[in-house]
Order: structure tokens, then C-alpha cells, then sequence
């Protein structure tokens, strides 16, 4: 039989798994339900994933039990035996919201389990959904297309080099400040910070500094384009969410410049190597809400 088979076997077992808890009886008695039958060898491949990913049960993903399940010696053995193990019902992980972390204690957020319920959180279409938090629509050479859900600005800084700021469209825009507003605004801030909260400004950040001996200012460079898509993902996993709605939420809330808008001639030769490789990789795409805000809160505004 094709090792494609012994894949989808392996496969099926572990969604069975990890479609509910992970003590070693309850394995089991899934693994019967999904080949219809018991083994010998389920007690023994039960107990050794539960000890190995039981205390990360809820993060781990089919493919790595998958390889543990076909490495299993008792399994190997019931593979290439005369008898061995078939597939008679299909069992998926139910979406479940992880509980948020200890020190996000009292914080009310969102419960969206499933893509289906953050479709309707976001009051659009699962449909829709898909496409706002598809990266790959469009290609990353273009430097305009309908396809694309941001335009760019290119704002001059002080010494002659330039800023990109990613202009969602409106769509988009309404989604993203749904997320902003209803989500990440219920996450506290730390004290520290400063920038773009009420109540906070340049008066109060440099307060607590008056009159010090010595005072250290540095400023971290192309801070949104630093923060690639990895650590928004893992931000969203640390509150709970599944893997689903983490990769969909870090899709609404990252963007990657097409590299053929850093070749326009406003933007080529205003900014540096380091600069274009960050924006080609998807970043925290945030930046115009922040500027909006700032704008709406103060006499002068940074975009026409």
C-alpha cells in the first residue's frame, strides 16, 4: 500500500487525538472510535503523546503527531502486518478559545473560536474575510492593482530620506479599526508608554525625565516594519485565539510593500537596503490609524 495511505492513517489518528483531552484513556477511546477497533498498541503510543505534549495540548498541530504516531514501533509493527489499521470515521479538533494568560486577568476579550465567528464579529462574509486576510493576491511586484487592499504615501523626513505609509483601503480600513477598537484597545498598555494614548503626550513622556543628570533619548528605526508577522501571530496566540483566527487576524493587521512601488522614483533612492527588506517582508501595518489618530488630536496633520 502507498506511503501516501500510511500519511492519511497516521493523519487521521492524530486528529482523532487531539480531538479531545489528552489522558491517555481518552486517546484511546478515540483511536477506537476512528478505526473502529481496538489494538494492543494504542495503550502504549496513548501514554508516550501524552507525556510528551500534554502540557501544550491545545498548540499542537496533526502533523507533528502525525510522525510520532508512524515512528511508533507497536504502530510499524500493526502497519505491516496482515491486519493493518484502517480508517472508519473522520474526528476533528473542536475550535476552542484558549483561556487568556494570567496577567490579561479581568480583560474581556472577543471570543471568536472558529473563522466563522470572526466573519461575523467583523460583520462581514466568511467569504470577504478570505479576501481581506489573503496576502498573496496580488503579485508582490506590482505596484498597483485593484487586487491590492493598501495604497502608499511616500512622506519626506528630516534628512531627506523617506516614509512609506500604507493607506488601507476602505474596506479594510473598517475592519482593521474594528479589530483595533474592539480587541487590542482592551489589552493594558504599559505604563511606560506614551505614544498615541489619551490622556498621554510629549509633556507627560519627558515629565518624569525634567531635570535628571543624565537622560538617554534613542528611537528604535522603522519600528512598524520591524515588527514582522511572526510576532503579531504569536501576540494573538498568547491571547487565546486558535490557530485559524490567529493567522487570519495577523493577515488583517500585516501588509509587505509591493516591491514595485520601492522602485518609483519618489521612494527608490530615498531609502536604504536594510529599509526595502523590511518592507518586502509582511510587517505590523498599522501606521496610517496611528498617523489618523494623531492627526484628529492635534492642529497639524501629516497627510493631505
Amino acid at each position: 500500500m502507498p506511503s501516501s495511505y500510511l500519511r492519511y492513517v497516521a493523519n487521521a489518528i492524530a486528529d482523532a487525538m487531539l480531538a479531545g483531552p489528552a489522558q491517555p484513556a481518552s486517546i484511546v477511546e478515540r483511536m477506537v472510535l476512528a478505526l473502529g477497533a481496538p489494538a494492543d498498541w494504542m495503550s502504549g503510543l496513548a501514554r508516550r503523546v501524552s507525556r510528551r505534549f500534554g502540557k501544550r495540548w491545545d498548540s499542537v498541530g496533526r502533523h507533528e503527531l502525525s510522525k510520532v504516531i508512524a515512528d511508533h514501533a507497536a504502530f510499524v509493527s500493526a502497519w505491516q502486518s496482515d491486519n493493518r489499521p484502517r480508517v472508519v470515521r473522520l474526528l476533528t479538533r473542536p475550535p476552542v478559545q484558549r483561556q487568556a494568560p494570567p496577567w490579561l486577568h479581568g480583560v474581556t476579550l472577543p471570543q471568536l473560536p472558529t473563522i466563522a465567528d470572526l466573519a461575523d464579529w467583523l460583520e462581514v462574509e466568511p467569504e470577504e474575510l478570505d479576501w481581506f486576510a489573503d496576502r498573496w493576491r496580488a503579485p508582490a511586484h506590482a505596484a498597483a492593482t485593484p487586487l491590492h487592499h493598501y495604497s502608499y504615501k511616500a512622506i519626506e523626513k528630516r534628512d531627506g530620506r523617506c516614509r512609506i505609509i500604507e493607506i488601507p483601503k476602505s474596506r479594510l480600513r473598517t475592519v482593521q479599526r474594528k479589530v483595533l477598537h474592539g480587541l487590542l484597545d482592551r489589552i493594558p498598555v504599559h505604563d511606560a508608554a506614551h505614544g498615541f494614548r489619551r490622556g498621554r503626550n510629549t509633556l507627560s513622556f519627558a515629565t518624569p525625565h525634567a531635570a535628571k543628570a543624565v537622560v538617554i533619548r534613542f528611537d528604535l528605526t522603522d519600528f512598524f516594519a520591524s515588527v514582522h508577522a511572526g510576532r503579531v501571530y504569536s501576540v494573538f496566540r498568547d491571547f487565546g485565539y486558535p490557530l485559524a483566527v490567529a493567522r487570519s487576524l495577523t493577515a488583517l493587521c500585516t501588509n509587505r510593500v509591493p516591491s514595485g512601488r520601492l522602485l518609483k522614483a519618489d521612494v527608490r533612492e530615498r531609502i536604504d537596503w536594510l529599509e526595502r527588506q523590511r518592507y518586502l517582508t509582511n510587517f505590523l501595518a498599522v501606521r496610517y490609524h496611528r498617523i489618523e489618530w494623531r492627526c484628529r488630536n492635534s492642529s497639524k496633520c501629516c497627510i493631505s
